[in-house]
């Protein structure tokens, strides 16, 4: 059996059946998520608990919201609703509009939009209930919000904190046409140099890792040795194997005790005894896999932090022009 194929049956073909199905869950996820093409992400950038952030840390200080004193348990959303999905959004296709709903014991005090692309307005329906509604809302458009929530009293065994709890509770829910649930994502402005060093440091360690994988064999390597009998030096015939050096030069390793030397082409063919047969090294099925996946990993690292850097390019574009 030769070296092709050998490649064949131990790289290529398991390659191959990889490669299907990475494809075939590939298909399956995108079919299901394509389901709804529409789509509205939350992006959570601020939530403040105003006794902590300010009243809890200058001795004596107050602050007080509507002329009464802010408890410990006021909190501030800061956040914006971006519409991340592949459709716009028309007044017509809205049943019910964006509602953050919090269970009973929550009270919201006050929401205001604060930048918006489309035309909206916040409204407090009751005391769980807080509506966005909006006029047209395109692709990539933004609507920024801040509203204040009074969390209950939390009870004694719980050591949440307020805006802890809050998160917890909030929910998203709303009745338009053809779009899927509200996620809700953090957002953290960050410097795209730290991506690129990213991209960069990963594209560097994928390189090494194929290096030394190929280098240290974990792939089935080019390796060709020789099976035979040899007359050694003490003119004992044993089974050695025989590793081509270079050109014209020959290790002998026997195979039956520690004899070992390297010879030149002439005393090799003249101590020869019968036919020799060609064995090729190769890794393991367990090690093969290993390498497989794990380079995997390497060669999409790259792919997934560019694809989270234009992502967040996109984003910063959107949030910024607000």
């Amino acid at each position: 059996m030769n070296f092709e194929t050998i490649l064949t049956a131990t790289v290529w073909s398991p390659l191959g059946v990889i490669i299907s199905l990475l494809f075939g869950v590939l298909g399956v996820y995108l079919t299901v998520r394509s389901r709804y093409s529409g789509e509205i992400t939350f992006f959570r950038e601020q939530t403040i608990e105003l006794y902590d952030a300010v009243g809890s840390t200058i001795e004596g200080l107050t602050v007080t919201y509507n002329k009464e004193n802010v408890s410990e348990n006021l909190v501030l959303i800061n956040g914006s609703f971006v519409n991340t999905g592949k459709n716009d959004i028309s007044a017509n296709m809205v049943e019910k509009p964006i509602t953050l709903e919090l269970p009973t014991g929550y009270k919201w005090l006050n929401a205001n939009i604060l930048k918006k692309d489309s035309r909206a307005d916040a409204t407090i329906s009751n005391n769980n209930s807080l509506q966005v509604r909006t006029g047209l809302f395109r692709c990539g458009e933004c609507i920024k919000i801040h509203a204040l929530v009074q969390v209950p009293e939390k009870e004694k065994a719980t050591t949440l904190k307020p805006k802890t709890q809050l998160h917890n509770d909030l929910r998203f829910t709303h009745r338009i046409t053809n779009t899927k649930e509200i996620k809700e994502k953090e957002f953290y402005p960050q410097n795209e140099i730290l991506y690129l060093a990213g991209i960069v440091i990963t594209v560097m360690l994928s390189t090494l890792f194929c290096y030394q994988s190929i280098t240290i064999g974990a792939l089935p390597t080019k390796e060709t040795r020789l099976i035979t009998s040899y007359k050694t030096d003490n003119n004992s015939t044993e089974q050695v194997s025989i590793k081509i050096l270079g050109s014209n030069r020959f290790l002998i390793n026997s195979l039956e005790s520690n004899f070992e030397k390297k010879v030149l082409l002439n005393e090799l063919n003249k101590n020869i005894t019968s036919n020799p047969k060609i064995t090729q090294t190769r890794a393991s099925s367990t090690t093969i896999i290993t390498y497989y996946l794990c380079s995997s990993i390497c060669i999409l690292l790259p792919f997934i932090l560019s694809y989270n850097l234009w992502n967040y390019l996109k984003l910063s574009k959107i949030m910024s022009r607000n």
